[in-house]
């Protein structure tokens, strides 16, 4: 057994004054064999000194002993804690099933809170062996240098960590799962409630053919009101059900990532995902489409009405204007006031009836609802009128009438008879927002155009005559043309079509950029965030190939053609912008799509950075990270340096944590690298706090770990932000 330090001391010093002792006595000069009293003095405190000090460091090393003692317990706690971790997890595997209804996804919530005592348990003795391993490592710190404590510190507080966070994402993914089935179901029932009333055939002129047309046009008018609103609010709804399965869709990805054959799971998920979003889009087309017939049945209602009033107004006139009025006529002279105000209203009330034929010819025409009343009403109206204008005419000269009517005759009447039917600001409005409407069909049909044009000559040409592809370009169609065709085809079958059914309602347009959200954010995410890989090749090559191309077939430059997805997202913001300002604040959903359009370049950025993330720790993956919220440059100060000093670091917040990375400067022309540090987790952050320092609006602090904890793993974290 190796000795320590102090008692070969011990011995050596022993050792050496035996030596001389007997070297004393062998000297001829020795005077005496017995040593002095202050020698033995002197060798007492000598060896009472070293006596305590071998003492104290008995006592030391039966402490370190006892402690390496308890840690080894501690170590055996914790590999009991592992197995009780592996069992949860096994759990949660082996609980990871499809519902196929609510009340299956009810009973999944159930089973999964009879988990949480067992998950409180494993947190709570995780949290006793923290509390005890950091009482050991702090006894520990002062008298060895191990780091054993400190290791397994850290490895309690991830256990805990992974536990935590396994337990809320499949909660996550269990609430998803009872709100996606319950919006489904309760906009379906909505959506058959809505088709079922829409589709009901109503005679509505015999209905209302007892009130006046006062009454009429204001019953209507409520019921268009009421319609518009049934509207939105089933839009808003199918919308929210569409984002509730992909909420659904996004913590399924998230709970099957550490799966091993997560395909057997997905797979029916997305299956049934799909079916049930075709279903209610199904529901969701029929009942716009019975709600615009039901909405044309009253606007036509309310224009044969608005006609019969106006017919109404010369029948009135006409009875003023009875035999009495007539006989006296023709004693007044030509240049008489009375007689002037009488041939002009006639001209006005011939011009108006006029239009009104020529209107209701229009209507006719385009196989209007009520078009045998509005025929009906013209020819009274056309009979009735030409009559009491031909008793005139035998009474006065009709040459006479029409001089002295066109002196002063009204040319306004056809404007004056729309503004009855329609208030002048709102039907600017609907003028503008049409004009907007028609820009954005007619630049949609051009953007399908185009992208079939790129996709059929320069990616057709590399495809089918591959000899004549330059060898710098070979094999890099995919680095060229990115996901091009995939948004071709979505905007071509699905969106263009989809987008031409509002042109009756421009004000709703806004719906069917949401309706198709993740449609957009999958394709233009991936495109934008690639487009800086097709553009460093496109500025590589300098050869004629494309320009061949180019003037083969009287096309556009492809640079032009590769640009036009990233340039539509901007054509979108833009003409929803001006569509948001002549709309409704309130109605229609023309603010959720631009802010929908405003969201793609910024993903594409953030899916850009982190694609840049690279060194992950072990087990951590980018998918099980999530999608990135808010990404940014900071300086930060860790509480854990010695030197204060703030480092530049990029920061990435997602749903469940925040990453810190550093950042490595590009090489010549390569891309930035964003090395892994660490992270912290978005549930240990127990208190945040601004404003830190005066005139530093941008800088604040992060508090991690646990309030009352000692252990120097819980840290201040400072941020400031580098790029306001």
């Amino acid at each position: 057994m190796e000795k320590s330090p102090d008692f070969k001391v011990i011995l050596e010093q022993q050792s050496s004054g035996n030596n001389e002792s007997s070297s004393t006595v062998n000297a001829p000069q020795q005077q005496s064999l017995i040593p002095s009293p202050d020698q033995i003095c002197n060798l007492l405190l000598v060896m009472n000194d070293r006596e305590q000090k071998l003492s104290e460091l008995a006592t030391q090393q039966q402490k370190l002993i006892l402690w390496r003692v308890q840690f080894v317990r501690l170590e055996r706690d914790w590999n009991d804690i592992k197995i009780m971790i592996n069992n949860f997890e096994a759990k949660l595997a082996s609980n990871l099933t499809l519902a196929i209804s609510l009340t299956d996804a009810e009973k999944f919530h159930r089973d999964h809170e009879d988990i949480k005592p067992f998950v409180d348990r494993i947190c709570e003795r995780i949290d006793t062996l923290q509390r005890k391993t950091e009482k050991l490592s702090t006894l520990i710190s002062n008298n060895d240098a191990s780091s054993g404590p400190s290791e397994l510190i850290n490895t309690l507080v991830s256990g805990r960590q992974k536990v935590q966070l396994q337990f809320e994402d499949r909660l996550r993914l269990i609430n998803a799962q009872i709100i996606f089935y319950k919006s489904s179901e309760q906009v379906s029932q909505m959506l058959d409630t809505l088709e079922r009333e829409y589709r009901t055939i109503e005679d509505i002129h015999e209905k209302l053919k007892s009130y006046t047309d006062d009454e009429i046009q204001k019953i209507l008018a409520d019921r268009l009101e009421q319609l518009d609103e049934n509207k939105h609010s089933f839009l808003r709804a199918c919308t929210v059900a569409r984002q509730k399965s992909d909420l659904f869709h996004k913590y399924a990805l998230r709970n099957a990532a550490n799966l091993i054959k997560h395909e057997a799971y997905l797979k029916p998920l997305e299956q049934k995902i799909k079916n049930v979003s075709t279903i209610l889009k199904n529901k969701e087309d029929t009942v716009l489409n019975a709600w615009h017939h039901r909405k044309k049945i009253i606007d036509e209602y309310l224009q044969y009405i608005s006609f019969k009033r106006n017919t109404d107004k010369v029948f009135v006139w006409i009875d003023e204007h009875d035999e009495c009025f007539v006989s006296k006529l023709e004693a007044l002279d030509i240049n008489d006031d009375g007689y002037m105000d009488f041939v002009r209203a006639l001209k006005e009330k011939k011009t108006m009836v006029r239009k009104l034929v020529e209107r209701a010819d229009v209507l006719v025409e385009r196989s209007h609802s009520f078009a045998p009343l509005i025929k009906d009403t013209c020819n009274r109206l056309d009979s009735g009128f030409n009559n009491f204008f031909q008793k005139i005419m035998r009474i006065n000269n009709k040459e006479e009438i029409d001089k002295e009517a066109g002196r002063k005759s009204d040319s306004s009447l056809e404007e004056k008879l729309e503004q009855q039917e329609l208030n002048e600001g709102k039907r600017k409005a609907a003028k503008q927002r049409e004009l907007i409407f028609n820009e954005l069909l007619n630049t949609e049909r051009a953007y399908v155009d185009s992208l079939s044009k790129c996709i059929q000559y320069y990616l057709g040409e590399m495809r089918q005559h591959v000899e004549e592809v330059p060898e710098f370009l070979r094999n890099k169609e995919s680095i060229l043309f990115l996901n091009i065709e995939e948004i071709q085809n979505f905007h071509k079958n699905l969106f263009l079509k989809d987008l031409e059914r509002y042109e009756d309602s421009p004000e709703d347009v806004g719906h069917c950029f949401v309706t198709w959200a993740k449609q957009f954010h999958i394709f233009y995410v991936e495109y934008c965030k690639n487009n800086e890989s097709c553009i460093k090749v496109l500025t590589q090559y300098r050869g004629p190939y494309f320009e061949t191309i180019q003037h083969k077939y009287q096309i556009d430059t492809i640079n032009s053609y590769l640009i036009k997805p990233v340039q539509r997202i901007t054509k979108y913001e833009l003409l929803l912008q001006r569509l948001m300002s002549c709309c409704e604040e309130s109605k229609g959903e023309v603010k959720e799509g631009y802010d929908l359009m405003c969201s793609v370049p910024k993903k594409a950025n953030d899916a850009m950075h982190l694609s840049y993330l690279e060194e992950l720790e072990a087990g951590l993956t980018k998918e099980a990270l999530g999608d990135v919220l808010l990404q940014n440059t900071f300086q930060i100060w860790d509480s854990k340096q010695i030197i204060k000093k703030g480092k530049e670091r990029h920061v990435f917040l997602f749903e469940t944590s925040i990453v810190i990375a550093k950042i490595l400067k590009p090489v010549a022309r390569g891309a930035v690298r964003y090395i892994y540090k660490y992270k912290l987790m978005t549930a240990e952050i127990f208190d945040v706090k601004e404003h830190l320092e005066a005139g530093e609006p941008c800088k604040f602090a992060l508090y991690t770990g646990r309030p009352m904890s000692s252990h120097t793993a819980d840290l201040r974290v400072t941020l400031k932000v580098m790029n306001k």
